[in-house]
């Protein structure tokens, strides 16, 4: 994550970049980074998932693309 963008509804939103994906100019791709703060409910963390869903559904060049979901222990991250 390189930057604070702002916060969410669900945590802070960062800027990153994401190695090796589908822009082969470079093999980067930059990606807003979106977390879950680490004390939420577990309602908080269904939500967060369902927006997931949701945002996954996408296919409109005005709208961002997710590109995928980290969750690894208490962590969680979509990237879009």
């Amino acid at each position: 994550m390189l930057d604070f963008l702002g916060c969410g509804a669900f945590g802070n939103v960062y800027r990153g970049l994401l190695p090796n994906s589908q822009d082969e100019e470079n093999g980067e791709t930059e990606v807003a980074v979106k977390s879950l703060h680490g004390k939420v409910t577990n309602e908080d963390k269904i939500k967060f998932l369902q927006e997931a869903v949701i945002m996954g559904q996408f296919n409109h060049p005005n709208i961002i693309k997710m590109l995928g979901i980290v969750q690894e222990g208490s962590v969680r991250l979509m990237l879009d």
